[in-house]
């Protein structure tokens, strides 16, 4: 309703310009106005008596500019007149152009409108588009419409809240290390946002821990001294800095919090075994672990049956097994050995693009998981870029 009334004032408007050049009327002035060859005639008479009596020559000259005075004054007229032709036209053609702005004008406008527009379209007002269902909004378009709340209200905590979450998912690690910052300036400091705030910017340093993050793995071990994640990454650092000797037996300790978490132990028995290697000790005999499944390997038949295949044969067996365990990591994620193993298999075949890219998603499954995404990251070759 609203856009036809704009419409409808709009068409007037543009009506009225052209009707009212329409209905000026060129006015004379009253005044007798005489042919310009009338002049003329007159400036030459004045000629031939300023030839005949010099005695009168002053006076035959007032009189000559007088009649050269009117000249211009008619010119002028004449002018005038000229450029008020469209305003002087007949009755009749003013009324043919008044009929064409009165009605094929608004013809034209409203069918062009009806032709090319969109009349049927649903009001949208501000408050409707503001609630309308955000199932079709990308998460980058609802971080953004997150980032320009928060830029109006700073101190909405559970706001910053959320949004170093998505950061987190979204792999911006700067942007989430400043969200939780935030957060931190508005809620109490407590050894999970110590934590997270130091994962953060450690991984904003592609991983390796700077002094502000390990200042605080450090409060958050003094307020909780069992926080695995924080003590996990003080052993990092002190792997980083050489201190090797104080890396094993914080990685000895922290083998202690999770003792039936198979993929924990894992990670904290490859950990330790590079320790002891780097320090020259002798490696412990591992212990059978009971929760978790060992790795898938070829029986006695299946040996003797590769030794008499062809080698085109063998090859075909071990894309089979290779695909088979890929297979399997779909339906079971959350298996990092099982990813470990499905990364060097392709490694070793020279299948570089589908190891980084096993690699790769991989990563993102245990984005959230510190311990697993260490252990994947010590256990793929470093060709292909594993991050210690």
């Amino acid at each position: 309703m609203i856009f036809w009334s704009l419409f409808l004032v709009l068409l007037a408007i543009a009506v009225l310009c052209i009707l009212l050049p329409l209905s000026r009327r060129v006015d004379d002035d009253g005044q007798d106005v005489q042919p310009l060859d009338v002049y003329v005639e007159q400036l030459a008479a004045l000629e031939d008596k300023v030839a005949e009596d010099d005695a009168a020559k002053e006076a035959l000259a007032q009189e000559k500019a007088e009649i050269s005075r009117r000249i211009l004054k008619q010119a002028r007229s004449s002018s005038g007149k000229s450029a008020g032709a469209f305003a002087a036209t007949t009755p009749k053609s003013r009324v043919g152009a008044s009929l064409v702005a009165l009605v094929l004008l608004p013809a034209v406008a409203i069918g062009t409108y009806l032709y090319t527009g969109s009349p049927g379209a649903p009001d949208q007002p501000l408050s409707a588009r503001a609630t309308q269902n955000l199932e079709d909004t990308s998460v980058e378009e609802m971080v953004v419409i997150a980032e320009r709340h928060l830029a109006k209200n700073p101190d909405d905590a559970r706001g910053w809240q959320v949004l170093a979450g998505v950061y987190g998912r979204m792999n911006r690690p700067m942007d989430r290390a400043r969200a939780l910052q935030q957060l931190m300036r508005l809620t109490e400091v407590t050894p999970k946002l110590l934590t997270d705030l130091g994962e953060a910017l450690t991984v904003a340093g592609d991983n390796i821990v700077p002094e502000q993050a390990r200042k605080m793995f450090e409060e958050a071990l003094r307020l909780q001294p069992n926080m695995d994640k924080a003590g996990f990454y003080l052993a990092v650092a002190e792997e980083q800095e050489g201190k090797h000797q104080a890396a094993l037996a914080r990685w000895t300790e922290l083998a202690k919090l999770r003792p039936q978490d198979a993929n924990w132990q894992s990670m904290i028995a490859q950990r330790q075994a590079n320790m002891r290697q780097k320090l020259g000790l002798a490696q412990p005999a591992q212990p059978a672990q009971p929760n978790q499944p060992a790795a898938p390997g070829p029986s006695a038949e299946q040996v003797e049956a590769a030794s008499a295949m062809s080698a085109e044969d063998r090859a075909a067996m071990i894309d089979g097994m290779v695909s088979g365990l890929a297979e399997r990591l779909e339906d079971e994620p959350q298996d990092q050995p099982g990813w470990s193993r499905l990364i060097r298999a392709y490694f070793v075949l020279g299948r570089t693009a589908e190891a980084q890219e096993a690699l790769q998603r991989a990563r993102s499954i245990f984005a959230e998981q510190p311990d697993k995404l260490a252990a994947l990251n010590s256990q793929v070759p470093p060709q292909l870029g594993a991050q210690e």
